[in-house]
């Protein structure tokens, strides 16, 4: 699977203007590596597999399976500690 399609699966669930926000990247790079527009430097699939709770390396290698194991999604922590903090 290609770099683009494994994003493409993987924004699904989620708003790419809410994703970008917290990859701290810019709709237009998203959207750029979604159309193939621009290749994603490691730096940004990164951010990506942060905000997304996917591992780097499942990102990266072919060989790990799909679907990807996910971790925690950044966007989720976030939303936790500033329900956390207003309890």
């Amino acid at each position: 699977m290609l770099l683009h399609q494994k994003l493409n699966h993987l924004l699904k669930p989620y708003k790419y203007t809410e994703i970008a926000r917290t990859a701290g990247l810019s709709f237009p790079t998203i959207h750029n590596i979604l159309t193939r527009k621009r290749a994603p430097t490691l730096d940004t699939i990164k951010k990506l597999c942060d905000a997304m709770g996917v591992d780097v390396g499942w990102f990266i290698d072919d060989s790990k399976g799909w679907p990807p194991v996910r971790v925690q999604p950044k966007a989720d922590r976030e939303l936790q500690t500033v329900a956390a903090s207003a309890a």
